[in-house]
C-alpha cells in the first residue's frame, strides 16, 4: 500500500498505511474528469472541473478497543477543525498533495478492534501538486538545494528554514523545467532589493523596496505576493506587482536562462501540478 497522509490547516497530521493503525485506500483519488468547451458541434478546448469529490475508505485498527475509538476520534477532530475554520486541509498521496476538506462519513464496519468508514473528500482546487526542485541564486553561483533527482547532497540546517545545498558543477545561472508543460513556481527574494528577475526572457518584477532582513515571496499557484518583515509581520504586496509583465506567468518547459540585478540571494522552486497523483513512486 502507498503511504498517504492527511494534515489539517494547523499542520496536525495522521499518516496512513505505515503501521500506525490507520489504513487508507488511495485508488479513488486517481479518478478525474475534464469539461469540454463546445462551440457549435466542435470542441474548442477543455477546462478542469470546478469541484471534485472522492469517496475514500479509511480504516482504524488496534489491539485494544478503546484505542480504536480514540484513533477514530482523533481523525474526525482533524477533519472537523478544517470545516470549522473554513480552511483547507491537505491530503497527500504518493508525494503529491491536494487542498481539500473531508465533508462526510458513512460507517462501513464497526468491530471492537476495527472500524472503517467511507469519507468524502471535497475540493474546489482539483489539482495535485508537489515541489519539484529548488534553486538558490546568488551573483556568484547557482545551487540546487532540493531535488528529487539526486542532484543535491544531504541538506543541513540553513537560515530562514531553507535547506542548504552544495554547488552542482553542471548547474549554471539557469533553471530547467523537466515537465512537458509550463511549471508553477515560488520565488523567495531576500532584501535589500527592488525585486526584478528575468526567467526565460520573461520579467518577474514587484515595485516595492524589500529591506534588510525582509523577504518577498511570489507564489504563482495562489497568485499571491507577500512580504515578511524583519519582525515577522506579513503584508500583502499584490498591488505592487508590475503591470508590464505577468508576475505569475508559469515557467516554460526546458532550459530557461536566469538574469537579475541588485539582488544578493533568491530561491526559485518549481511546482508540478497534475490531475491525479503519479502511479509510480
Amino acid at each position: 500500500m502507498r503511504e498517504s497522509k492527511f494534515a489539517n490547516h494547523e499542520g496536525k497530521s495522521i499518516t496512513f498505511n505505515d503501521g500506525s493503525g490507520y489504513s487508507f485506500n488511495p485508488l479513488p483519488t486517481y479518478a478525474y474528469s475534464v469539461n469540454p468547451n463546445v462551440i457549435g458541434s466542435k470542441i474548442s478546448g477543455f477546462t478542469n472541473a470546478d469541484t471534485v469529490t472522492y469517496p475514500v475508505e479509511i480504516g482504524v485498527r488496534s489491539q485494544r478497543a478503546e484505542d480504536v475509538g480514540n484513533k477514530l476520534d482523533q481523525l474526525l477532530s482533524l477533519f472537523k477543525s478544517d470545516i470549522s475554520a473554513n480552511s483547507y486541509g491537505k491530503l497527500t498521496v504518493n508525494g503529491y498533495s491536494l487542498d481539500c476538506f473531508i465533508t462526510a462519513m458513512t460507517p462501513t464496519q464497526n468491530l471492537n478492534l476495527l472500524k472503517s468508514a467511507t469519507f468524502t473528500v471535497f475540493t474546489d482546487r482539483p489539482v495535485w501538486y508537489k515541489d519539484l526542485q529548488t534553486y538558490q541564486f546568488t551573483p556568484d553561483s547557482s545551487i540546487i538545494v532540493n531535488s528529487p533527482t539526486g542532484e543535491t547532497l544531504k541538506p543541513v540546517t540553513y537560515p530562514h528554514g531553507y535547506p542548504h545545498g552544495y554547488p552542482n558543477p553542471y548547474s549554471k545561472k539557469r533553471v530547467v523545467n523537466p515537465l512537458y508543460t509550463p511549471a508553477h513556481f515560488k520565488i523567495t527574494v531576500f532584501g535589500p532589493c527592488t525585486p526584478s528577475i528575468t526567467i526565460g526572457g520573461h520579467v518577474y518584477a514587484v515595485n516595492a523596496e524589500i529591506g534588510v532582513g525582509e523577504m518577498l515571496t511570489i507564489d504563482s499557484r495562489s497568485k499571491t505576493i507577500t512580504k515578511r518583515a524583519a519582525d515577522g509581520t506579513i503584508s500583502n504586496l499584490f498591488d505592487k506587482r508590475s503591470r508590464e509583465s505577468n508576475v505569475f506567468e508559469p515557467i516554460q518547459p526546458g532550459e530557461n536562462q536566469v538574469a537579475w540585478q541588485g539582488i544578493n540571494k533568491f530561491f526559485l522552486t518549481l511546482v508540478d501540478e497534475r490531475l491525479v497523483p503519479p502511479w509510480s513512486f
